[in-house]
């Protein structure tokens, strides 16, 4: 029994070697083999191309839903939260605290409709994000003030 499993190891990878030697000579003489590789090649290039101009571009990842850019600070007697929410209704920004944590959550929806005579365009663009922010001890979360201006929300919490 132990004969056989050898001899049919040795003929699998016998057969696995034949296989890579056709391989490396159909590559040398047959045109349509080597048209596949190149459009492999290609496609692979287009595809670290496509990766590296918008994954790795930061207007790519410039919407809320991925992470709003934000700054919290200490301003003496106030703590500052200044967070860039572009694009976004401040009727829709929702802010609140419960146990010393700031929580912002905001939503945008935009429908946009294009009519002629023989085309109709239509596109939907939604986003959300939620944010949570563990507040200091000595924060005062009931006298805090908020102003969004120019996509920029500004939180002002007072210090006890």
């Amino acid at each position: 029994m132990k004969t056989v499993n050898t001899a049919l190891v040795i003929g699998l990878l016998s057969g696995f070697l034949i296989s890579a030697n056709a391989q490396t000579n159909q590559s040398m003489n047959d045109s349509f083999y080597n048209d596949f590789v190149n459009m492999q090649k290609n496609m692979e290039k287009m595809f670290q191309d496509f990766h590296q101009k918008y994954f790795k571009d930061d207007k790519f990842f410039n919407n809320s839903s991925i992470l709003p850019k934000s700054n919290f600070k200490d301003a003496g007697s106030t703590y500052v939260l200044k967070m860039k929410l572009p694009g976004f209704d401040k009727s829709n920004i929702h802010i609140k605290t419960k146990d010393n944590m700031l929580y912002v959550d905001a939503k945008t929806y935009n429908k946009n409709e294009k009519k002629s005579n023989n085309t109709y365009q239509s596109s939907v663009y939604a986003d959300s994000f939620y944010r949570s922010f563990l507040l200091p001890n000595n924060a005062k979360t009931q006298d805090m003030k908020t102003d969004y201006k120019n996509g920029v929300l500004t939180i002002k919490i007072p210090k006890s």
